[in-house]
């Protein structure tokens, strides 16, 4: 992602491994085993991670009109869980293989207000290009 190597300084690896070792965490939560095709919607979910993460930066810098180094978001894991999070949610509600949404964020220990704080960035990111049309009736 051009937006990350941008920044002053590179977060992609521990963005990545945050990434990963809370996919890990909430794998193990929901199954307390290895699930394949629990492992397969996980793989969904951190594709959409991406996705989301691309469009909050991208609209963080439109918003601002100039350069922006985007420490201030991607050095707060809260803000990175909060992201996978959702994308989890997403994706689990889309196979209608989860219906406990609060596990997720019991599982990262997510405060529910910083949750809407990030769910607040991607919907202002992604509703002007329609990626993600009904998101806010999918949780409010």
């Amino acid at each position: 992602m051009s937006l990350l190597a941008s920044c002053e300084k590179d977060h992609s690896h521990s963005i990545r491994d945050l990434v990963s070792e809370s996919s890990n965490i909430i794998l193990e939560k929901l199954t307390g085993k290895r699930d394949k095709s629990l492992n397969e919607r996980m793989e969904i979910s951190k594709k959409l991670f991406w996705c989301f993460l691309e469009s909050i930066l991208l609209e963080e810098r439109e918003r601002v009109g100039q350069p922006t180094d985007f420490n201030f978001l991607l050095e707060k894991p809260i803000v990175i869980n909060s992201i996978l999070a959702l994308s989890v949610e997403i994706t689990l509600w889309s196979y209608s293989s989860h219906d406990n949404f609060q596990t997720i964020l019991k599982t990262l220990n997510i405060v529910p207000i910083e949750f809407y704080k990030v769910i607040e960035l991607i919907l202002r990111a992604d509703l002007g290009s329609g990626k993600i049309s009904g998101i806010a009736n999918l949780f409010f």
